[in-house]
């Protein structure tokens, strides 16, 4: 134990809403995790369910588990709140019906310190219950791959790599996080705030190593009806494009892909039953036609987007037909 605790503080951070069922789960992964030296921020997001008592209870039990109870704000919000609260060095945040390998930790601060990065990043299973998870990875096998902080932004938002924008499956220095907060009452907060995060750092090493467990369910809010919620997509999407052309030619082409790749978004998912769609619509279209041409020769742009920017030419009708399509087996 004088070992672990000559390690520095790592905090999880955990925001739960309703996450009754499988609290316990995830909480417990984390409690065997081999990295002892931790802090636990469970912040319950003004639950209904048993999430809250759930939070009590293992916070009776191990001092090492903080609780915070809050009104319902959203994701965004509890987050932040656990960045506010964290003592640690090292931040991670894991989503409430999630679980991780007892090795999660252990690997990912290996990693960020024999490298000297500032993020270390892992892979994941996605599972929708217990019985289909896939054996463990061997972590010595695993590829792993040091980037600057605007690469592996480059890569994330190409969306076929190595890395990821997701907030979870990752363990950050927390200075990172000095000025940069979730966005409350968003969706795709992690697109919002992660691509950002990476361009800050100075490196990040990521490593294919499977260690986090992501569960995929109906409740879960990327699984939840389309909504005129979702149209803030096509904003973040505009907002780092802007960002990006700032940076370099090579993250602007990054992020010119991510935008029509959002825009077909809009355009596939939206109907025209409001104003607000309709004007979203309109802006989807005018991305569309002012990158594809560049998109299309851009080599790092992923197949299903230049798919769907070819058929970009032939009109809305066609690629709607061919989305449902290749959605459902049928035109």
């Amino acid at each position: 134990m004088s070992f672990c605790r000559q390690k520095p503080l790592i905090s999880i951070i955990v925001p739960i809403y309703n996450g009754g069922s499988f609290l316990k789960e995830c909480i417990e992964s984390l409690l065997k995790q081999s990295y002892s030296h931790i802090e636990i921020i469970l912040v319950d997001d003004g639950s209904t369910d048993i999430s809250g008592k759930i939070c009590d209870d293992f916070a009776s039990e191990d001092c090492r588990i903080k609780t915070i109870h809050q009104s319902n704000q959203g994701l965004s919000a509890a987050r932040n709140t656990g960045i506010a609260a964290a003592s640690g060095n090292y931040i991670t945040f894991i989503d409430c019906d999630d679980f991780v390998s007892e090795s999660f930790l252990d690997f990912l601060w290996g990693n960020l310190i024999r490298t000297n990065a500032d993020i270390s990043t892992c892979g994941f299973y996605k599972f929708q219950n217990t019985s289909n998870i896939e054996s463990k990875t061997a972590l010595q096998k695993a590829k792993t791959i040091l980037y600057s902080g605007k690469e592996a932004a480059i890569i994330a938002l190409y969306q076929n790599g190595i890395v990821d924008y997701s907030a979870w499956n990752k363990l950050y220095k927390k200075e990172l996080f000095a000025t940069i907060r979730f966005p409350k009452d968003k969706l795709f907060e992690d697109l919002g705030t992660m691509v950002y995060a990476m361009a800050r750092a100075e490196k990040i090493v990521c490593s294919e190593a499977k260690l986090y467990y992501y569960r995929q369910h109906s409740k879960s809010i990327l699984r939840t009806p389309y909504s005129e919620k979702n149209l803030v997509l096509l904003d973040l999407a505009e907002s780092i494009l802007n960002f990006a052309i700032k940076e370099s030619s090579s993250f602007q082409k990054a992020a010119e892909s991510m935008l029509t790749s959002a825009s077909f978004s809009i355009i596939l998912k939206s109907p025209r039953t409001s104003p607000l769609y309709r004007g979203y619509l309109t802006r989807a279209w005018e991305n569309i036609r002012k990158y594809r041409i560049q998109c299309l020769f851009n080599t790092k742009t992923r197949l299903r987007t230049k798919t769907a920017l070819l058929l970009s030419f032939f009109g809305e009708s066609l690629l709607k037909q061919v989305w449902k399509w290749s959605i459902h087996g049928n035109t």
